[in-house]
């Protein structure tokens, strides 16, 4: 579906995606963001974020759209939090994945089409 650059004004600040997952139990498409760090806390994660729930439930008439991240991210999980995705699960990582923290696994969220049409505005 997309992968996108973020910019505030002609300074790059991290991307994001949003890919159709087809093989995946979770269903319709993940949502994926990346910032720099100097520009966390500023809003751009949500939305950006919140945007791509525009595009994929109002655009390309997705059913659901998931996102992941590591449980110790709080950061993150605050951001899927507020553009109103919930908690559907938490899972231990593979063992061969050595980023600091991943020891405590990952944590997906989702929210419905139904749902996200709901949601206050």
């Amino acid at each position: 579906m997309g992968f996108w650059a973020g910019f505030t004004e002609r300074t790059f600040v991290g991307w994001r995606l949003l890919t159709e997952a087809e093989d995946d139990h979770r269903g319709g498409a993940e949502l994926g963001y990346r910032l720099h760090k100097r520009f966390w806390r500023q809003g751009l994660a949500s939305g950006g974020a919140a945007a791509l729930l525009e595009y994929g439930f109002a655009v390309r008439g997705l059913g659901q759209i998931f996102a992941e991240t590591m449980t110790v991210n709080v950061g993150s999980r605050s951001v899927m939090r507020r553009i109103g995705m919930q908690h559907i699960g938490t899972r231990r990582l593979e063992d061969d994945v050595a980023i600091e923290g991943s020891d405590h696994g990952a944590v997906d969220y989702a929210i419905r089409a139904d749902r996200w049409r709901r949601r206050d505005r």
